[in-house]
């Protein structure tokens, strides 16, 4: 699996159509299959913006993303993207949020409770499994939107400075859970 950008560019317009910022300029890129490669900038530089196209929820102004050489028009279930914000659906449970996208795809109850069960202990979230995002602190629901990322079994994972808000120990244990992530299901990885 290997991930590219060829001639990234965007460029927003103000209403009037006078006012232009370019955010990205020709960007080009290769990653191959299994690469960690982070994205370094000032803040407000187009680094979230560049994730956003690369994840499908923005258009680029010109240039390609392609996945394996082809075009990537529909990335359903290939790119997965963990937010700055934490992103979870507040009328869901921790687990509930990290079964999602096998909901979606139609996997059985039980083995969605199973596997969600057991990222929420490989992201040392075990015991939280029935709290609503309201009653858990922000890194836990970060790594309730890490976990939920990596349940789909994206192609890609795109991640928007997903550890900004965690103390040591559970930025230490989810590093090493999508470390081994990266490793077992060798995905490529942004951040």
């Amino acid at each position: 699996m290997s991930l590219s950008l060829v001639g990234l560019s965007k460029t927003y317009t103000g209403d009037s159509g006078a006012d232009r910022t370019e955010v990205l300029q020709h960007i080009d890129c290769h990653i191959e299959d299994g690469q960690f490669v982070s994205i370094i900038g000032k803040s407000g530089c187009g680094k979230t913006t560049l994730l956003r196209i690369i994840a499908g929820l923005e258009k680029a102004s010109d240039g390609q993303v392609l996945l394996n050489g082809e075009n990537l028009i529909d990335r359903k279930g290939k790119i997965g993207l963990v937010f700055q914000e934490y992103a979870l659906f507040s009328w869901r449970t921790a687990r509930k949020n990290i079964e999602f996208p096998l909901e979606i795809r139609g996997v059985d109850k039980a083995e969605r409770k199973r596997t969600a069960m057991a990222y929420l202990e490989k992201f040392g979230l075990k015991g939280a499994e029935n709290k609503y995002p309201g009653a858990l602190s922000g890194g836990m629901r970060q790594r309730v939107a890490i976990a939920r990322t990596l349940i789909g079994e994206p192609a890609v994972v795109l991640m928007d400075e997903p550890l900004v808000p965690w103390t040591a120990k559970p930025e230490t244990t989810c590093r090493n859970s999508c470390s081994r992530y990266g490793s077992k299901e060798r995905k490529s990885s942004s951040s």
